[in-house]
């Protein structure tokens, strides 16, 4: 009987060969990501850095805000006038809490010339620093050319914009549980007045005001949420974690604070960029100012050859 035929063990297996069907649909998937609002916020937001954008504003603003507390708490009138018991009575805070931010934000009972130069060098290098970074983060959210030395002057001129913002906010902020919704709306319209000078100049005067209109609105929205919020959260907040880790954790729910305030900042820079129409990350936009093709070309030496 003839046998049967050897057979190759080392021969592929037949099977289907791959199509592009997967390929294709994956390609139309990532482009309709791309082109959603959802892709286009998610490609902005890394563009800008915004997780580390937030968390060096958060970091900034803590290290500003503790000693400007005991500088104020050092010059202004103890008592039920200083800025401890103010932060005491505004959380309506007792027993552990009220002493651990005492404790956090006692000044020295003599202080000496030295440190209040210190502090005061050291909140004004920081407040700098924070609105250095907060003007980074919305150049690169519209995707402008950076502003150089010129932003140190626009700079400058926003830490003073954004302090009236910042003490505006703190008079009008909500008191306790009771803060009538006329005050709340009087809060929000003096946010969107204060935070569109302050972005027009962090962007270098570049944007007009009218397309910046959104991201002051954003502002306003989420700074008068967390004004109304931020009483009854913070004084839960610090009575469970002054109980349990004293000063400690009361710097713990200011920095958690701060963290979501600089949240909120990244998130209105990246969604006012969008919704005003700013050139998409890695697209530059408009050249600060065009020559004439007839400047050009007087501008070329006689025997030259131009550029065709």
């Amino acid at each position: 009987m003839p046998s049967d035929p050897p057979t190759d063990r080392t021969a592929p297996s037949r099977s289907r060969p791959p199509g592009r069907f997967g390929a294709v649909h994956r390609d139309r998937l990532g482009a309709l990501y791309r082109g959603s609002l959802v892709g286009r916020l998610a490609a902005r937001f890394v563009a800008a850095s915004g997780y580390d954008r937030a968390l060096a504003l958060a970091a900034q603003a803590f290290v500003a805000l503790v000693p400007a507390v005991m500088l104020a708490a050092a010059y202004l009138p103890s008592g039920a006038g200083g800025p401890q018991e103010w932060l005491v009575t505004r959380f309506d805070l007792s027993g552990e809490a009220a002493a651990a931010v005492r404790e956090l934000m006692q000044p020295p009972p003599a202080p000496a010339t030295s440190g209040i130069v210190g502090g005061t060098v050291l909140i004004l290098l920081t407040g700098f620093g924070f609105t250095r970074t907060l003007q980074r983060l919305h150049v690169a959210a519209w995707s402008l050319p950076p502003l150089g030395l010129r932003g140190y002057l626009h700079g400058l001129a926003a830490v003073l914009a954004l302090v009236t913002a910042v003490v505006c906010s703190v008079v009008l902020s909500p008191s306790g549980d009771r803060f009538p919704a006329t005050a709340l709306a009087v809060h929000a319209a003096l946010a969107i007045i204060l935070w569109l000078p302050v972005q027009w100049l962090l962007l270098g005067d570049r944007i007009r005001l009218r397309r910046l209109l959104p991201g002051a609105l954003i502002i306003a929205a989420g700074q008068t949420a967390i004004a109304a919020l931020s009483g009854p959260y913070l004084r839960l907040a610090i009575d469970s974690q002054a109980d349990r880790f004293g000063a400690i954790g009361v710097a713990f729910v200011l920095v958690s604070w701060l963290l979501l305030l600089a949240y909120l900042l990244v998130a209105a820079a990246v969604f006012g960029a969008e919704i005003a129409g700013a050139p998409a990350p890695g697209v530059p936009g408009p050249p600060r100012r065009l020559s004439p093709p007839g400047d050009r070309a007087a501008r070329t030496p006689p025997g030259a050859s131009r550029p065709g």
